[in-house]
């Protein structure tokens, strides 16, 4: 049946296309039992599908041929360097199972517009259009737009973005995503993103990316998987492993890829997976593909002069591990250090609700951040508050703050809010607008909370608007809110923290909260017209929901006063002694009568204080 099927199908790519869509049925049908016998895409691969005019599988590298097993995990990760076929054969994956699979629906996910839009144009769409039984798959009833394709047995592509939040992807349903440039993905999206897949039978999830840091998310995933490396086998007897940690330098040589051990050349399509964690492979696999095993690089001598060379130093460590090796290099740019934040801890207090409370009539303005959380559902992402007030001097202290990861549903929250808000006396509350936002403010209203003192803020990529404008209410969207600059914004708020523009209570009272600004790194990316910016993100596996919060309630204060820091200044200029302190506080206690009512609050008086 295998070898009639095949022949068949070769006589099908000889037909005109008009020809073609008599047997459609036909066609499809064959090359199902085609997979079906050989437990296999890769047979139909060459006849379905065709790149630069040539059978797909003419240029395939062996290193790829797993991704086209019918045993397909439920997740798999495939960590690679840059101009490997990482795009070309997830596209080619992506077609042959929407093909083969009557009503399958698969989402791809990047982090931006552009890469989307690049994927869909100059991967998919030439693929399904120059394949030789294309009049077999699509008709002029399928869709064909970038964000959307569809194929006449009714399987569907979607195609989003998802880079400061996962909005746009709601409602998209799923049988399969796939991750594309995942490093660049902040992965506390994808939970919320894969319960597109609730109602299918399939959930796959397929992961792709060039790592770049070691608290980059790519890598935490790859660290999760069955980690496996290309082994390539030297006639001596010495099996290399392309590991940096391994033989991965020691691979590159002066003309071509040789054996670590003997210095012989050895042949790269020889090689197999080896999985190091094989326990794994049928939950979730994962492969690393560096440049250096292909033979598209070794075997010319143009692109193997340039991975010598950038072995040699011709561009950055950096980029050389991540972009040839595809190996995660050092730790991410960390914007402040522990040091920092103890340094910033000068109030002479600590930071409990009743302690916090004598001090807000010496501040001329009292914020409230709130950064409403995932509830839980990635076991990172909570709800946190931070309570700031201003001093006449301009400076800004953090009077309070609260993970409120004990209050089980929103409606607890709202309410803890509220009280916080009217405790202190805040004049203004800001906080997210993403994810649940909404329904909390909801909450709020329909609870008689007055909206005038809200300040709805929602983070955007604007690198070069000022850090905070407000927006009006449009048909589109129903209420005023602000946009915040989330690079600029969050430079600042460590900056201001770095120069005791910021100053918080005593390290150990507060520290469980103030780690978050820890997880805050810097990566460089590169722009839609090919210049590199800076982001500020999360370190993948670390929470920064009180740092977002106390942002919120930082850049509220400076924008509704008018008075931004003058960090020059602050540079020259430390924070206020002890004495200097109680005499601006003016709240009629001592450091020791604070520290004895302290000792003496416990639960039923705090909330008798909200109360």
């Amino acid at each position: 049946m295998q070898v009639t099927a095949l022949e068949y199908l070769k006589q099908m790519r000889q037909l005109p296309p008009e020809e073609q869509l008599k047997h459609s049925k036909d066609i499809i049908a064959a090359s199902q039992q085609v997979v079906k016998d050989t437990g296999s895409m890769i047979p139909v691969l060459g006849m379905l599908l065709h790149i630069r005019q040539r059978p797909f599988t003419e240029d395939m590298f062996p290193q790829f041929e797993p991704l086209f097993s019918t045993r397909v995990p439920p997740r798999s990760i495939l960590k690679t360097a840059r101009q490997v076929g990482k795009s070309s054969s997830f596209a080619a994956k992506t077609i042959i199972m929407s093909a083969m699979i009557p009503f399958f629906q698969t989402l791809t996910v990047t982090p931006q517009y552009e890469m989307t839009r690049r994927y869909s144009s100059n991967y998919i769409r030439p693929m399904i259009e120059f394949s030789p039984i294309k009049a077999a798959v699509i008709d002029t009833n399928c869709e064909k737009s970038v964000l959307q394709k569809t194929l006449s047995n009714q399987s569907m592509m979607h195609f989003s973005f998802a880079f400061l939040n996962a909005d746009r992807v709601r409602g998209i349903p799923s049988d399969r995503i796939h991750f594309d440039e995942f490093q660049d993905i902040d992965c506390a999206f994808v939970p919320e993103i894969e319960q597109t897949m609730g109602r299918s039978k399939w959930r796959i999830t397929d992961i792709s990316g060039t790592p770049k840091t070691l608290d980059n998310g790519i890598e935490v995933e790859w660290s999760k998987s069955s980690m496996a490396e290309w082994f390539i086998p030297c006639e001596c007897g010495y099996t290399n492993n392309p590991c940096i940690d391994s033989d991965g330098m020691s691979m590159i040589g002066d003309e071509t890829l040789i054996c670590a051990k003997c210095k012989h050349p050895v042949d790269g399509t020889t090689g197999y997976w080896y999985h190091e964690h094989s326990d794994r492979r049928n939950e979730y696999v994962g492969y690393h593909v560096p440049q250096f095993i292909l033979p598209f690089h070794y075997d010319n001598k143009r692109n193997w002069n340039r991975i010598v060379a950038a072995k040699h130093g011709s561009i950055p460590k950096r980029t050389f591990y991540n972009e040839v090796l595809g190996e995660s290099c050092d730790i991410g740019a960390k914007l402040i250090t522990e040091t920092d934040l103890k340094k910033a801890c000068t109030l002479p207090v600590n930071m409990t609700l009743k302690t916090s409370r004598k001090l807000i009539e010496g501040y001329m303005f009292r914020a409230l951040g709130v950064d409403w959380g995932g509830r839980g559902e990635d076991t990172l992402s909570f709800t946190k508050l931070a309570v700031t007030g201003m001093r006449p001097d301009g400076r800004i202290d953090l009077l309070y703050g609260e993970n409120l990861v004990y209050l089980p549903e929103p409606g607890e929250e709202v309410a803890r809010v509220m009280a916080i808000h009217k405790a202190f006396g805040c004049h203004v509350l800001a906080h997210d607008t993403g994810g649940t936002a909404g329904m909390r403010d909801t909450f709020m209203s329909h609870a008689g909370f007055s909206m005038q003192g809200v300040m709805p803020f929602a983070y955007v990529a604007a690198w070069v608007k000022e850090i905070v404008t407000f927006h009006e209410t449009t048909e589109t969207v129903r209420r005023p809110y602000y946009s915040i600059d989330k690079t600029k914004s969050l430079l600042l708020l460590v900056e201001c923290i770095k120069h005791g523009y910021i100053n918080c209570p005593r390290w150990d009272s507060c520290k469980d909260l103030l780690v978050d600004v820890l997880a805050l790194i810097e990566e460089k990316n590169e722009s839609k017209r090919g210049s590199d910016i800076y982001l500020v993100r999360r370190s993948a596996n670390q929470c920064d929901d009180f740092a977002h919060a106390l942002n919120f309630a930082v850049v509220a204060t400076f924008h509704s006063n008018g008075k931004w820091p003058d960090l020059v200044e602050a540079v020259q200029q430390r924070s206020l002694s002890e004495f200097e302190l109680d005499q601006f506080v003016n709240a009629g206690l001592s450091l020791e009568e604070w520290e004895e009512n302290y000792r003496k609050a416990d639960v039923e008086d705090i909330i008798d204080i909200i109360q």
